[in-house]
């Protein structure tokens, strides 16, 4: 069953414990299946067309609806996804956030529960042929394999039963490698077609954004002068004429330079967070899937504990520090926003493990004030509250360790007794 059979991993591995495991439900398998096969399509075709979108996403939603129980921290992401297809301009973005998470779990969940895990490759290329024939286009036929490498590594991770964070770093290795392949194949495609190079064309892509922007800039105080105008007869105020020329003032052209600059300085921390909350999301739901599916006892405690580090606790810190308070331009600042950014999503997730132990502890009026000023927080100042959510996980990551090492010591000097160390580590 197992997609790997290595005898050198821990003794608390469920894959290599000398009893052989329970078989994952039939049904289970057939319809992850067909989720990995949806998912897969989806990728290259939710930005094609709305309506694709919007099927891929309801067939995706049908699954999860009939088949997996699925934990509150993936209901928030099918729901935030849904939001941002419906609600927003970015209606390809949540369809392919989904697909990538639903495209991951469920083929790691076949390679590992499958008794030969290559069967499991035919749903890519059926997936890869019906793209090509719909298409005509084989670089979109080729996205149908961007789950792939992510897959097979949280599939080897699930295996060799690491740890939580390793897991889910290993499958975000796996989707920036697909990423940054896509986007290589993608750029070098265009700089063929227009005989640039990467340098020309990266620059002329910053131009068209700017040049975007100066043209969204000039129709929004255009539509706000006419209505204005329409409201108050035809002459404004002298107080909203200024107001006007104040916002011209600052959103000019060099501003929106500036924006677009630091906007592609940190295109690459960008890229790290939503492949991120995919590789969190999918890991999630990988050992969802083994619950509703007779394998509970694949999910281990390593499988659910997640930790950061204190070394990456002390980094974003001092990233954050100097990004806020030093600023600046260059290189080196654009490095320490990427880094401070690229931690983020781990110390929110530390943070909001703090927030729930604090309100488990918190009963009657004072959860629901608790819970309401969360909320409040969250809806009027969402930037402020992740930045306090990633400090919550920031202090518990940096306090955990501290607590560990004085009990290490006073365990050494025999003023601890060892076992009172250890209670509490399963959970």
């Amino acid at each position: 069953m197992p997609l790997y059979n290595c005898d050198t991993v821990g003794e608390n591995n469920p894959w290599q414990n000398g009893t052989s495991l329970p078989e994952a439900k039939r049904s289970s398998k057939i319809v992850a299946a067909l989720a990995l096969f949806v998912a897969s399509l989806a990728l290259p075709l939710a930005p094609m067309n709305e309506w694709i979108s919007l099927g891929a996403l309801a067939l995706l939603f049908l699954y999860v609806a009939l088949s997996v129980r699925l934990p509150s921290a993936v209901t928030l992401l099918l729901v935030t996804a849904f939001a941002m297809t419906t609600l927003t301009s970015l209606f390809s973005v949540g369809a392919i956030v989904l697909s990538l998470v639903v495209g991951v779990a469920c083929g790691a969940f076949l390679f590992t529960t499958l008794r030969r895990w290559y069967l499991a490759l035919p749903i890519f290329a059926g997936a890869f042929l019906l793209t090509l024939l719909i298409t005509g286009s084989p670089s979109m036929a080729a996205l149908t394999l961007v789950p792939l490498p992510a897959t097979f590594l949280l599939s080897v991770a699930t295996v060799l039963a690491r740890h939580r964070t390793s897991a889910i770093c290993w499958t975000l290795f796996g989707l920036l490698l697909s990423v940054a392949v896509a986007l290589a194949w993608v750029l070098l495609a265009e700089c063929r077609r227009y005989g640039i190079g990467v340098t020309e064309y990266l620059a002329q892509l910053r131009g068209e954004a700017v040049n975007l922007l100066i043209r969204f800039r000039e129709e929004y105080f255009a539509l706000v002068q006419s209505t204005a105008s329409s409201e108050m007869g035809t002459e404004m105020s002298a107080e909203l004429a200024s107001s006007i020329e104040l916002l011209q003032k600052q959103f000019d052209d060099v501003a929106l330079t500036d924006l677009v600059a630091q906007t592609f300085n940190i295109l690459p921390a960008i890229a790290v967070i939503l492949c991120s909350i995919v590789a969190f999301e999918a890991q999630l739901m990988l050992n969802t899937l083994y619950r509703s599916s007779g394998l509970s006892c694949v999910v281990t405690p390593t499988a659910r504990i997640f930790t950061m580090s204190v070394f990456s606790a002390v980094i974003y810190f001092i990233a954050f520090l100097v990004a806020t308070f030093i600023g600046g331009d260059g290189m080196a600042m654009a490095v320490i926003r990427n880094l401070h950014l690229m931690l983020l999503p781990g110390f929110c997730v530390l943070g909001a493990q703090t927030l729930f132990a604090m309100f488990s502890h918190t009963k009657g009026a004072a959860r629901v004030f608790w819970t309401l000023l969360v909320a409040a927080l969250f809806c009027c100042a969402f930037g402020t509250a992740i930045q306090t959510l990633a400090f919550f996980g920031t202090y518990q990551c940096i306090m955990s360790a501290l607590r560990n090492k004085l009990l290490q010591k006073m365990q050494e000097s025999g003023r601890f007794p060892p076992d009172q160390s250890d209670d509490g580590d399963d959970e």
